[in-house]
C-alpha cells in the first residue's frame, strides 16, 4: 500500500517536530528500516517520492526547520546484529546526508532522532515469540539490543518505534476485503504493536522511546470522509 505513504509521511514530521512550531528545529535522523521508510524499486533509485525523508525534508524546510538523514535498509534482526551500521540510504534530491561513517563514528554524527521498525508479516504471533528463522532473537531482544547500543552511542537521544502497516497480497481488494483490512490494522494489528512497544520499554526503562502509529492513523483517515472517497 505505497500509495498511502503522503499521508503517513505528514505525520512522521508532525510527530517528529511535536511542539518545535514556535522555533526552529535542526533534525539530524538515523532510520533502520526498510522498503515501507524508503521504497525505490530496482532501477528508480532517483524516485526519492517514494521514501520518508524526502518529504519530511520538504515540510521541514515549510515549517523553518532543518532535517537530514540516512540510514540503512534491512530487517530489525540482520540490523541489531550488526552494529554498528554502514549508512546505504542517500537522498540527492533530499536532505544531505547527517553522516559520513569514513570521517566519524556513529557516536560522533549527533544524532537527534532514531527511527527503527520491524517486519510487517511477523506479527502472526507475539513480540515475544522466536522469529521463523532462529532459536533465540525474537522481536523484542532485537530491539532491545538496537536501543541500548543506540543509547550507548548517544545518550538520550529521541528515539521512535515507527508501527507501519499490515501487507497486502491482493490489490486491489473487494470493498469487503478492504474492511477488513483496515478492521485489522485498527484492531489486532495495533494491539499487536502496542504489547511490542510495552515489552520494549519493560526492558529498557531508562531509554527514551515513542511509538509513531502510522498505520492505524493512516486507515482510520482513509475509512472517513473525505479520505474515503479515494478510489
Amino acid at each position: 500500500m505505497h500509495n498511502l505513504r503522503p499521508y503517513v509521511l505528514l505525520f512522521s514530521f508532525a510527530l517528529i517536530f511535536t511542539g518545535l512550531q514556535a522555533q526552529s528545529q535542526e533534525v539530524r535522523s538515523f532510520m533502520f528500516g526498510h522498503s515501507l521508510m524508503d521504497h525505490r524499486p530496482a532501477g528508480e533509485s532517483s524516485r526519492y517520492e517514494t521514501t520518508i525523508a524526502y518529504w519530511i525534508h520538504q515540510l521541514a524546510q515549510a515549517g523553518g526547520h532543518s532535517y537530514t538523514a540516512t540510514g540503512r535498509f534491512g530487517d530489525l534482526f540482520g540490523q541489531s546484529n550488526n552494529l554498528p551500521p554502514t549508512p546505504d540510504w542517500y537522498y540527492a534530491q533530499a536532505p544531505a546526508t547527517s553522516w559520513d561513517d569514513n570521517a566519524t563514528n556513529f557516536g560522533g554524527a549527533d544524532f537527534n532522532k532514531i527511527i527503527f521498525t520491524e517486519l510487517n508479516y511477523v506479527q502472526w504471533q507475539g513480540p515475544t515469540d522466536t522469529y521463523w528463522n532462529s532459536d533465540t532473537e525474537t522481536p523484542v531482544t532485537a530491539a532491545e539490543r538496537l536501543v541500548e547500543w543506540v543509547d550507548a552511542q548517544e545518550p538520550g537521544v529521541d528515539i521512535y518505534l515507527y508501527e507501519n502497516w499490515p501487507e497486502m497480497s491482493d490489490y486491489p481488494l473487494s470493498a469487503p476485503a478492504l474492511a477488513d483490512y483496515h478492521a485489522t490494522t485498527q484492531g489486532s494489528w495495533h494491539d499487536w504493536w502496542v504489547t511490542y512497544q510495552d515489552e520494549i520499554l519493560a526492558v529498557t526503562p531508562e531509554q527514551n522511546l515513542k511509538m509513531i502509529p502510522l498505520g492505524p492513523i493512516i486507515s482510520k483517515l482513509m475509512t472517513e470522509a473525505p479520505l474515503n472517497q479515494i478510489p
